[in-house]
């Protein structure tokens, strides 16, 4: 699908206004039983593939980053994570949340779809279709091609045959 096909087509899930970092965390913990726990239950290259990232990022210094890291249990409110996480040979799914960058990433491209749909976009970044909401419409669009259901009719309640 071109950009401009799939842009017709997700544009209204994208939102606009951006929550904050302690919404998505009270987002997360609402939906899935997690633990809170630290870089030590990670590997050192881990870690250092972390924040060398965010560092190029968003040009922050490793003594500046803020963390907040979770492992998602298993259960049946997870399934759908740890069944994509199958996929990245992944132990388990976390969430990692870095304040001063804003950035989110997780074990399992599922989750962090949802939530960096749930943490929307700001309005100019929405109406100049910046490179957040035109990764949005790219991830959508994934899930869409992978004909994975989970985001469209468990996140944004859409039928997926009606789209």
């Amino acid at each position: 699908m071109r950009y401009e096909e799939s842009k017709k087509k997700f544009k209204r899930f994208v939102n606009i206004g951006v929550k904050t970092q302690d919404e998505m965390i009270k987002y997360l913990k609402n939906k899935l039983d997690v633990v809170e726990v630290s870089f030590e239950n990670f590997t050192k290259a881990y870690y250092e593939c972390i924040v060398f990232n965010i560092s190029q990022c968003k040009n922050i210094k490793e003594e500046d980053m803020q963390f907040k890291l979770f492992t998602i249990l298993e259960n049946d409110k997870s399934k759908a994570y740890y069944d994509d996480i199958e996929t990245r040979n992944a132990k388990d799914v976390h969430v990692i949340f870095e304040r001063k960058s804003g950035i989110i990433t997780s074990s399992s491209g599922l989750l962090s779809v949802e939530l960096n749909l749930f943490k929307g976009v700001s309005e100019e970044e929405y109406y100049n279709e910046g490179i957040v909401f035109r990764q949005l419409i790219a991830d959508l669009e994934i899930e869409y091609e992978r004909k994975n259901p989970y985001i469209f009719e468990e996140v944004l309640k859409v039928n997926f045959k009606d789209l």
